[in-house]
């Protein structure tokens, strides 16, 4: 069985989940309905404009922080052999467990307009994060088999 930690060490495999990670980000903004799927997809819209790579670049720096966070419930989810169920059904601490890793990011970041922007979302996150728990859970099973 493969790991996330072990995917990150692997350019070719690190750089096709970010990739494919991307394209799912995208397809659930556009499922998403609502006035906050609306801002949502006008943020993102315009975070793209200003700096096209930022979020490949930043799912980069995130996945070796998010991995050892995600890899026991790789494995919990491995072993009961249903890896995207077992995401569905702990999304709320496979939620935590992410963006706990990407608070230290935020905390140790140098740029205090993205600082100030995701404390002002943060409150927000989890909820948001839930909702794409399932697209996470497809993702990491496609690429950590």
């Amino acid at each position: 069985m493969s790991s996330v930690i072990e995917l990150v060490q692997d350019p070719v495999r690190r750089h096709a989940m970010i990739d494919d990670g991307v394209v799912e980000l995208e397809a659930e903004l556009a499922e998403r309905s609502g006035v906050t799927a609306m801002a949502m997809r006008a943020g993102y819209k315009a975070l793209r404009k200003l700096r096209p790579n930022m979020v490949e670049s930043n799912l980069d720096r995130l996945l070796p922080m998010w991995a050892p966070a995600l890899d026991p419930y790789v494995a919990a989810g491995r072993a009961s052999g249903d890896l995207p169920a077992h995401f569905r059904a702990n999304a709320d601490e496979i939620a935590e467990a992410l963006l706990g890793a990407t608070d230290l990011r935020a905390r140790e970041a140098q740029n205090k307009v993205a600082t100030k922007a995701y404390a002002k979302l943060r409150p927000r996150a989890k909820d948001q994060v839930i909702l794409g728990m399932p697209r996470v859970g497809r993702l990491v099973d496609r690429h950590v088999p």
